[in-house]
């Protein structure tokens, strides 16, 4: 069970009353994660949500992580598609669960990761009872919505540009150097191949950029 400051200290419940934050976290679980290790199954029933609390995730399609395949399809997954990555604050699961349907991803620890999970009934009975945080839930969604936009829009760019704002994205959020995904995993994110991705970094490499093998590990652009 979560201490009170460590559900306080979430936005989404940073509005809430003692006894509500008291109450919610003797329904809430402490879960760690330990790095690459998996956090949430892709095609797994979604009874719960979770709240990062620390660390950094990384939310894929594809792979080897899919609930439902065969034997054959196990031999030869789909390849391992990176959508996003989290740092602490962000919500994990959210969207499945509230749909009441199953997960449309697999969600990987890059680093070690502490999460609060909650089930659907009690996060809804609290979000019932406490206005703030349903609004924060519909604003958290709504942004949601909002970088899936722009990620679309920035998928008519050049590459070029979509590699840097993934670079700056992952700066932004504090991603430490060694997590970062490798030069595949970038081509992945952003459409493109990975000896364009190398070339590009190589191209943009400055005092501020430098590039490891694998991937690129940065510190300001």
């Amino acid at each position: 069970m979560p201490s009170r400051a460590v559900l306080q200290n979430l936005p989404a419940f940073r509005a809430l009353s003692t006894s509500e934050i008291d109450s919610l976290a003797g329904k809430t679980k402490l879960c760690s994660f330990p790095r690459k290790s998996l956090i949430l199954t892709q095609g797994d029933p979604s009874d719960n949500i979770y709240f990062l609390i620390s660390g950094y995730a990384k939310i894929v399609r594809g792979g080897t992580f899919m609930k439902g395949m065969d034997q054959d399809k196990r031999k030869h997954p789909r390849k391992e598609v990176p959508l996003a990555i989290f740092g602490p604050g962000r919500i994990i699961g959210e969207l499945a669960s509230l749909a009441n349907t199953t997960r449309s991803a697999s969600a990987i620890a890059l680093t070690d990761c502490t999460l609060a999970e909650i089930s659907n009934t009690d996060f809804i009975d609290c979000c019932k009872r406490n206005p703030e945080t349903a609004i924060y839930v519909m604003r958290y969604l709504a942004s949601v919505v909002v970088e899936s936009n722009q990620q679309l829009e920035l998928m008519s760019s050049n590459v070029e540009a979509r590699v840097i704002r993934l670079i700056r994205h992952l700066e932004s959020i504090g991603l430490p150097s060694e997590s970062f995904p490798t030069n595949a995993e970038i081509g992945r994110m952003v459409g493109a191949s990975r000896p364009v991705i190398s070339k590009i970094i190589n191209e943009i490499q400055s005092p501020g950029i430098k590039t490891a093998s694998p991937g690129i590990q940065s510190r300001k652009l």
